[in-house]
């Protein structure tokens, strides 16, 4: 059970304390939590839509096999961007990023091993019976 004391918010029995960083605002508990200005959220949402726009030049680019692979890159890169600055990840601690950055290796280890699987399917030559 959780009670309110004017300014604080203390817990009852096994439940730990709350952060330092909650408040009593307006009858409400809420948390205060890093505020990133405006610009940034502009900035960042210029620069997906630009990349959004480099995709779609580079798909009427003839690169051959890179197509796939520069595709790829970018929208790693515009994933990154977004979990970094719109999933607060950047003001987290280091075992959050330690946990972010693990997923995105095993995301590599996962999306290299398909484009190796994908990239030598022709070096196999069944059997004309099979065919």
């Amino acid at each position: 059970m959780l009670h309110i004391l004017g300014r604080r918010a203390l817990s009852v029995g096994r439940l730990t304390a709350l952060s330092a960083t909650m408040q009593l605002r307006h009858g409400l508990l809420a948390m205060s939590g890093h505020v990133t200005s405006l610009k940034v959220y502009i900035g960042i949402f210029l620069t997906l839509m630009f990349l959004t726009g480099v995709t779609v030049a580079v798909a009427y680019v003839n690169l051959g096999q890179l197509n796939k692979v520069v595709a790829l890159g970018i929208a790693t890169f515009k994933a990154s961007l977004v979990v970094w600055y719109f999933m607060h990840v950047k003001y987290q601690s280091r075992l959050t990023k330690l946990v972010v950055v693990s997923g995105f290796f095993f995301l590599a280890i996962l999306l290299g091993l398909t484009m190796v699987d994908y990239g030598s399917r022709e070096w196999v030559n069944p059997p004309a019976s099979l065919q």
